[in-house]
């Protein structure tokens, strides 16, 4: 499917690039601790599909996926957030009642299990999370955090059995609130550009927003782990086949989460570098995100295409 979205359709090329697919960092390191990646980018594919393609069974079998995403990491739920902008009602209204549904569903047949979830252990996991920040977290805050004040950090080294602890001191000492409200504009802002672009768009390429979208999401939640960045591969395929240019950006993003792969190596360098270092993740997909609202700012209608270019047809 990613290389039929880059525009081959050759079994050769296929075969040529299944290796760098494969070893995808992100794909890799959720093959290597047995996370549930796979399955929220083959929703991501899914629901890109029936955004080009409309096809009742595909349908239905793309919202599945995307409800069993949902219920595995949460945060795939805003990713339908762009539907009612594209005027996809019915597509968000089915998506709706079957996530509704899963979730009630659940509720209904264990609703001890289910309230203790939803009002003790998520929130106090993402309190945990939100205050004490792992130099894998590659949300916003999460990396903010990391280069805006000093702290300790204890985890495996290069051998996995070995715990390091690694102290940062950096000459800036933010407060923790200076950093939330802080991150908090930032994302307003970069939440405020996604959207012009896609209004900008016009919903002329629907699964370029959908991609936009998923990238946002990524940024928004403590303990965003360096696996969950799987789902860019769909933006990073889709930006490949747009120009010559994105080309470019595109191989570069790839290189850097094949760095952010190698996180606890950056970590044992002093600070800042090691701080810094510890963003490449975060850094991809920033990058990975402005590329694509620029190429949805620009993209062109087929259409408006071809009549710009057919010769005239009368005096």
């Amino acid at each position: 499917m990613l290389t039929r979205m880059a525009g081959y359709d050759n079994w050769k090329i296929v075969a040529l690039t299944f290796p760098l697919t494969l070893t995808f960092g992100p794909l890799f390191l959720n093959l290597t601790l047995g996370q549930s990646g796979v399955f929220l980018l083959l929703s991501v594919l899914l629901l890109g599909e029936i955004l080009k393609n409309r096809s009742g069974y595909l349908e239905i079998f793309a919202l599945t996926m995307w409800v069993i995403a949902s219920g595995a990491k949460i945060y795939p739920v805003l990713w339908i957030g762009c539907f009612p902008l594209l005027k996809r009602w019915r597509t968000f209204i089915i998506a709706g009642a079957l996530c509704l549904t899963a979730f009630g569903l659940v509720a209904f047949l264990r609703p001890k299990a289910n309230a203790d979830y939803w009002f003790h252990f998520l929130p106090n996991q993402t309190r945990e999370f939100a205050s004490g920040i792992s130099v894998d977290d590659q949300s916003l805050s999460g990396f903010l955090s990391r280069i805006m004040t000093s702290n300790s950090y204890t985890l495996p080294g290069l051998d996995v059995q070995e715990r390091r602890e690694v102290k940062w001191v950096l000459p800036w000492d933010f407060s923790a609130q200076s950093i939330r409200y802080f991150s908090l504009v930032l994302i307003l802002l970069l939440g405020a550009g996604v959207v012009f672009s896609w209004i900008r768009n016009n919903g002329q390429t629907p699964e370029g927003i959908l991609y936009s979208g998923v990238l946002f999401s990524l940024l928004l939640f403590p303990h965003m782990e360096r696996y969950n960045h799987i789902v860019v591969l769909p933006a990073l395929v889709w930006l490949w086949k747009q120009k010559a240019l994105y080309r470019h950006l595109t191989v570069i993003v790839y290189g850097l989460f094949g760095l952010s792969r190698l996180n606890h190596l950056w970590a044992l360098l002093p600070s800042p570098i090691g701080p810094l270092a510890s963003g490449f993740g975060l850094l991809g997909v920033l990058m990975l995100l402005g590329g694509l609202s620029f190429a949805l700012v620009h993209s062109k209608n087929p259409l408006e295409t071809k009549e710009a270019v057919a010769p005239p047809t009368g005096l």
